[in-house]
Formats: structure tokens, C-alpha cells, sequence
């Protein structure tokens, strides 16, 4: 089993069960993985326009406001070891990526909308209040 030493602190390898566990894991430790000045949005919504190829459901969206001059979305795919990353995750990836040049508005709007039903992140964000 592998391990990782880090700032003396020992880690080792876990191996999840199904992705739902890794799912869990990703939301109770987000601001470890993507820094306190992240926010993870634990929602599975479409992203892509209606008919469209180009359309996709992420796990989950992190807004980093690590530079609150040029905050960041990111779409989150978690993904056990044993799906192709070429045939599977290049190909969400690749839809993501072409659902933002084609609907910017939409995806703000479902964000803000989730913010907004979610008071604890709806104070926490700097940039709504």
C-alpha cells in the first residue's frame, strides 16, 4: 500500500468502495483538497443546452476566490480508478468545457440559484453578500 509523508503527517493510500463514498469524503474534506477559499457546491445539475451533445451532470461545482480578482469555477468529476480516462473522463471533461463557451448564463443562474437555498454558503461567499 502506498503512503505519503507530509509536513510529518503520514497518509495513506484508501481504496473507496464506490464512488458514492469518494463523493462523501470530496464534500467533508473540500477546503483540505481545494483550499480555504473554496466552496464546493455539492449539486448534480445539468450543465449543456437541452438536445445538444455538449451537455453534461458534474458531481459537484467549486468556486475558488483564492483571488477574488479572478475567482474561478470549476466543474468536479469524481472518479473511481477503475473508469478509462480517455474513453469516460476525457469525454465529460470535453462536454463540460464546451457547455461553458455555450452557457455561461444558464450555468450562473443555476449556481446562484443553489447558493441561495443553501444559507450557510449564501454567508460565506464574499462575493454574494
Amino acid at each position: 500500500m502506498s503512503k505519503l509523508l507530509l509536513n510529518g503527517v503520514e497518509y495513506q493510500e484508501y481504496a473507496f468502495e464506490d464512488e458514492e463514498e469518494l463523493e462523501k469524503a470530496v464534500i467533508e474534506n473540500g477546503k483540505f483538497l481545494f483550499g480555504p477559499d473554496s466552496f464546493y457546491i455539492d449539486v448534480k445539475r445539468r450543465v449543456g443546452k437541452a438536445g445538444s451533445h455538449n451537455k453534461g451532470i458534474p458531481d459537484g461545482y467549486l468556486i475558488d476566490l483564492s483571488n477574488l480578482a479572478s475567482p474561478q469555477l470549476y466543474f468536479v468529476e469524481n472518479e473511481l480508478e477503475a473508469h478509462d480516462p480517455y474513453s469516460h473522463v476525457s469525454e465529460q471533461i470535453a462536454r463540460f468545457f464546451t457547455a461553458t463557451k455555450t452557457s455561461k448564463p444558464a450555468i450562473r443562474d443555476m449556481l446562484l440559484q443553489e447558493i441561495k437555498k443553501d444559507k450557510n454558503l449564501l454567508v460565506s461567499i464574499p462575493l454574494i453578500n
